[in-house]
């Protein structure tokens, strides 16, 4: 009785540690003309939803040493759609927070599919695959970042923008599935 628990309690383990190992990916390009090699935080980054229902909800956070090069924090990326291997996005976001600003500014870029203003954000998905609570997606977001307040992004400076040119491939697990 005492191994079959053990062994169960080993699997257990084991299953864990694997989840954890696959969560992870990179995100590479440029931002603001700089070429970066960007990691996903895995701890901080998951999904909601899911590929065979209506909607998905994709939160990512990237970070490294070429973000801290350009004076920027971690790149928060948020994409929810209806149809994620489609390309039917309702949202796209990317912001990084501006270090040492007073008030906090920050870049910040989106797309909104009903939008009534130019859209700073393209996002093309080559690849999304879900199994047993893992999300892999992989593809290109593009355009332009503008200096904002952080708080309620604010006071936009048109004059301080970044462009960004990414390419992802990350795997994140679902919400709550730890």
């Amino acid at each position: 009785m005492f191994r079959t628990i053990a062994a169960a309690f080993a699997a257990l383990a084991l299953t864990a540690a694997t989840v954890a190992a696959e969560s992870g990916g990179t995100v590479t390009g440029t931002i603001g003309g700089q070429e970066v090699e960007l990691t996903i935080w895995p701890e901080q980054s998951d999904y909601d939803g899911g590929l065979d229902v209506t909607w998905i909800l994709v939160s990512l956070i990237a970070r490294g040493d070429a973000l801290a090069q350009q004076n920027l924090g971690a790149l928060y990326f948020q994409i929810e759609a209806v149809d994620l291997p489609g390309n039917g996005h309702t949202f796209v976001e990317l912001q990084t927070t501006i270090r040492g600003t007073t008030p906090s500014r920050a870049y910040v870029g989106k797309y909104l599919v009903h939008s009534e203003e130019k859209n700073a954000l393209a996002l093309t998905v080559t690849s999304a695959v879900e199994d047993d609570g893992l999300l892999a997606v992989s593809g290109t977001v593009t355009g332009v970042l503008t200096s904002v307040e952080s708080v309620d992004h604010r006071n936009p400076d048109p004059d301080d923008t970044l462009d960004v040119d990414l390419t992802f491939d990350v795997t994140v697990a679902k919400m709550g599935s730890d």
